[in-house]
């Protein structure tokens, strides 16, 4: 047993180990990054402006590589506002203030509400913040002290800017690849078990099915972020205009997946009516979710490498043949509610695939026809 229970910490050790260096593997270029923005800052702050105390450059930098990386350039933006609203309010209370305590309390108080007051931005208030700190912790603030600190903030923060959205940008597809893919996927697994629960006539699985499908909007949401991030980088960046187009399928896949979550959440409560009389679902119903939700799976794969969706709509249209072959085999209200659910579903991933509508609706009214073979 000893010898055994070696082995397992020895095996989580090794883990943990890999686990680091997968982590510094990834995030080595932004190591580098970041400790080329502080070194450049304090370079122009010290070196070109000969201000005495640079700290507050490379400090500027350090925390503006982090807020934009991923993000949008207001960031950036709201670093810098936030740091002249705390120096402002740093020089104007801290002179009078004498007890060091109390005017640290103070001033950061007021920084931080009139921060919030001015924007619900977590930058814009921590930075506010920070800056108020920095500079009512020194002995008497000055208002030529609180020009240097501010210079100083915009030429940190300025630095992180061309750094990371100009001559270091991040790869704008790789990020929305990033951010789509989990909505996908947990889709498939919301659909999934909805399938399951309707195969079992279980009443609890279609419920967390719901549950699972509730959970997907902040993923959906990330994704039009990381959208709103890739086309701006594209625009700024030169090296990263290319992007452009190749971003056009991915706002297109990030409205219409939005919508298909909403769907999914309206076919799991409908399942969760019709099983309410604690019976199977038809058969037909069952293997049209199933599709449904290969579909779906499919479909993130293909939009993820910028392949052809031909696989994704031949998926989706045979989850709709067989949803309404079901109506074949019962004809009750309740499956018909959760048919024409997985059809909005169906229509929403063909629109989802790069169809227009008419096209979309045409392949629905066809597929609609005869069941799919095997059906």
């Amino acid at each position: 047993m000893a010898g055994v229970s070696q082995r397992l910490r020895t095996a989580a050790a090794y883990d943990g180990i890999q686990a680091g260096l997968e982590r510094l593997r990834t995030e080595g270029w932004l190591i580098a990054q970041t400790a080329g923005a502080a070194a450049i800052a304090w370079l122009l702050a010290a070196g070109v402006l000969h201000h005495q105390q640079a700290g507050f450059a490379p400090i500027g930098a350090v925390i503006a590589v982090e807020v934009t990386r991923g993000q949008q350039v207001r960031h950036a933006i709201e670093l810098v506002l936030g740091v002249m609203l705390g120096i402002g309010v740093a020089v104007l209370l801290g002179s009078v203030i004498g007890n060091p305590p109390l005017r640290i309390a103070i001033v950061v108080a007021v920084a931080m509400t009139l921060a919030l007051l001015i924007s619900g931005s977590l930058v814009l208030v921590v930075q506010a913040s920070l800056a108020a700190i920095f500079l009512a912790a020194t002995p008497s603030p000055t208002g030529g002290l609180a020009g240097e600190h501010l210079v100083e903030a915009v030429i940190g923060g300025g630095v992180a800017l061309v750094m990371t959205q100009l001559l270091f940008p991040l790869d704008p597809i790789k990020h929305v690849n990033q951010a789509a893919e989990p909505v996908f996927n947990r889709l498939a697994d919301a659909l999934d078990q909805a399938a399951a629960g309707l195969a079992a006539g279980d009443r609890h699985r279609a419920r967390q099915a719901l549950e699972q499908a509730r959970a997907i909007d902040p993923l959906v949401r990330s994704f039009q972020q990381a959208l709103t991030v890739g086309y701006q980088v594209a625009r700024l960046a030169p090296f990263r205009r290319w992007a452009l187009g190749e971003l056009e399928p991915y706002a297109s896949a990030a409205r219409q997946v939005d919508y298909a979550v909403r769907n999914t959440r309206v076919l799991a409560r409908s399942a969760m009516v019709l099983l309410a009389a604690e019976r199977p679902a038809p058969q037909g119903l069952v293997a049209g979710v199933r599709a449904l939700a290969e579909a779906v799976r499919t479909l993130g794969g293909e939009v993820v490498t910028r392949e052809p969706r031909r696989a994704a709509q031949r998926l989706a249209l045979q989850a709709a043949a067989h949803a309404m072959a079901a109506l074949d085999e019962d004809g009750d209200l309740a499956v018909a509610m959760v048919v024409g659910q997985v059809r909005s579903t169906v229509l929403d991933l063909l629109r989802c695939s790069g169809m227009d509508l008419a096209d979309a609706q045409q392949a629905l009214d066809e597929a609609a026809g005869p069941a799919v073979e095997g059906t």
